[in-house]
């Protein structure tokens, strides 16, 4: 088994050991799987940093072992620190928002410039997901059809 940086993993890698969600009460991919290209770019918007791979290719599906004590500890610190952050933004956004409507009330004429602003303000924060936005996103049900 072997510490790879997200950055360098490549499709048909293994996955040595399961990733899971960020409260670790869910599996996200299973140990034993074969990256893909969307598996890959999944690890990178759930901002992990780094993914053991399994060294003997002809590793199957084993048994999921329990995260590292330490590692989920500084998991919920970035999930709370991030989710602060996204929550933080989004009230700025809204209350600023709600501020331009009133200004366009009184005013009679909207300024677009205020609300490109906003907005990209909080594509920062949507640009690249973070971990809270993926566990938002994660109860979400999966559009009909899918």
């Amino acid at each position: 088994m072997k510490k790879v940086i997200s950055a360098e993993l490549q499709p048909e890698m293994i996955i040595a050991e399961a990733i899971f969600s960020l409260d670790n009460k869910q599996i996200l991919i299973p140990a034993g799987s074969k990256l893909t290209e969307k598996s890959i770019r999944m690890i990178n918007n759930w901002n992990i940093s780094f993914v053991l791979i399994a060294e003997d290719e002809g590793l199957q599906q084993e048994e999921t072992s329990v995260p590292e004590p330490e590692r989920v500890v500084v998991l919920t610190e970035i999930m709370a620190q991030k989710t602060a952050d996204f929550l933080n933004n989004y009230e700025e956004a809204t209350s600023r928002v709600g501020g331009l409507l009133e200004d366009i009330r009184d005013q009679g004429f909207v300024e677009l410039t205020p609300f490109r602003e906003v907005a990209v303000q909080v594509a920062k924060h949507l640009i690249q997901p973070a971990e809270a936005i993926n566990k938002m996103l994660f109860k979400v049900p999966p559009p009909y059809g899918s």
